[in-house]
């Protein structure tokens, strides 16, 4: 278990420094209205991939061992064929999509989502090392690739990119499915009906709550485009990369939580185990927080061009709000591995409620940070939810979040046993 979860938090981690490389070089070559067009590229992608896994997400993980991979895969397939097309047309016609970019956005999205589903059937069949294999290729020929468009074909502009995507996207399918041909034992069709009834019900509860959570997350790129225009979307857009990255901790932490609470009948055990890894998860992220905010305005304009002088201004209005959603993280995955998974659906609905509002409230009137403003309102109305969810149901009290000696000894303990089952 131990080596599972450490080669997982390696995978996120090498994949978040590539991602930064990344963020880099699109921000230089293609500058802030560049950056912009990308950012909504990329959502439009997003939204239809989430829409596909209804029936492919991870609601497999927990179908797999009760169906044959076979009949999932088939069904899982053709869903997301299906789907991609008119939900691509509606985020065209609806100029969600920047013009001339949604076939792109629908190929790319299909692409992506069949390499998903490929690798929800290795979750399910527990085949954690191909998983991360293959998540850290697709990053690595991503920025490959942009690199070599960039230099050989440099009239490409923004095109460079959408190439580059299409050689990860297509390498990480062709590699993914050359995996799972192992497993597929090549069986009738028959009862995929049921199937599809099992498939879409799990995905329902699974993905609403995500596609809340990506409406809280990025709803504000289209009201800064509309308001605001396409460069200041760049600009923000880099300050909400380099501010989430700090997240790649409490989604570590939240590996282990859901796994040990799923597996757990023990109440206190569960709740002391949330409560040590919420702090850590906030005592953390509080310190990589403040190294962002430290390091000088001049430094973010060195690495990334003049064009994003205010990248840092944007920083530091979302800080407050990344710190509490890096406790979210983990009281979201208590909620997930106590059968309470709903209240993480609440929550969001509760972000993208205060989202629109402020918003449409603060962007007209104080541009980039009011965006960022409105996001920090966002995401700690939703941990709020969820802390005070948690004290009633647990019967803790707000007290009992202040860190205490036991927390390390807890995490401590955790650590320990993981080591050991590794051996």
């Amino acid at each position: 278990m131990f080596k599972n979860i450490s080669e997982t938090i390696i995978t996120r981690f090498v994949n978040a420094l590539i991602s930064f490389i990344i963020t880099i070089i699109i921000s230089r070559r293609f500058g802030a209205e560049g950056t912009g067009t990308i950012g909504l590229i990329v959502l439009g992608i997003t939204i239809i991939v989430l829409v596909n896994n209804f029936i492919g997400g991870s609601g497999l993980v927990y179908l797999i061992p009760r169906y044959g991979v076979y009949n999932l895969l088939i069904t899982s397939y053709i869903w997301a064929l299906i789907t991609s097309v008119p939900v691509s047309i509606i985020l065209g016609i609806s100029k969600l999509i920047p013009s001339g970019y949604t076939f792109h956005v629908f190929l790319l999205a299909f692409l992506f989502s069949l390499t998903s589903i490929n690798q929800m059937i290795m979750l399910g069949k527990e085949k954690i090392k191909p998983y991360n294999i293959i998540s850290m290729l697709q990053m690595i020929v991503l920025i490959i690739s942009l690199m070599l468009f960039i230099k050989f074909y440099p009239q490409k502009g923004i095109n460079a990119y959408i190439y580059a995507l299409y050689c990860a996207y297509i390498f990480a399918f062709l590699f993914s499915s050359l995996y799972i041909k192992k497993i597929i034992s090549f069986t009738s069709l028959a009862g995929v009906a049921k199937i599809i009834k099992e498939t879409f019900k799990l995905g329902v509860i699974f993905q609403t709550a995500n596609l809340l959570q990506l409406l809280n997350y990025r709803l504000s790129y289209y009201l800064i485009d509309l308001y605001t225009g396409r460069g200041n979307l760049g600009v923000y857009n880099i300050g909400v990369q380099v501010s989430e990255s700090v997240w790649n901790i409490p989604k570590s932490l939240s590996t282990i939580i859901y796994s040990k609470i799923s597996n757990s009948d023990d109440k206190n055990y569960s709740i002391n185990l949330t409560l040590g890894f919420l702090k850590l998860s906030l005592a953390a992220t509080s310190i990589l927080l403040l190294i962002i905010i430290v390091i000088p305005k001049s430094f973010y304009v060195f690495i990334f061009s003049s064009d994003f002088i205010n990248v840092k201004q944007v920083m530091i209005w979302l800080s407050p709000g990344i710190l509490a959603i890096s406790g979210g993280m983990i009281l979201s995955h208590y909620f997930s591995g106590s059968g309470k998974a709903f209240h993480n659906t609440i929550s969001s609905a509760i972000g993208v409620i205060f989202t629109i509002l402020f918003c449409i409230l603060l962007i007209p009137e104080y541009g980039l940070s009011g965006a960022a403003l409105a996001a920090t309102l966002s995401y700690c109305a939703s941990t709020l939810y969820q802390i005070i969810i948690f004290c009633k149901t647990t019967k803790c009290n707000l007290i009992n979040l202040l860190p205490v000696t036991n927390d390390i000894k807890i995490i401590k303990k955790e650590i320990k046993k993981c080591f050991n089952k590794s051996n």
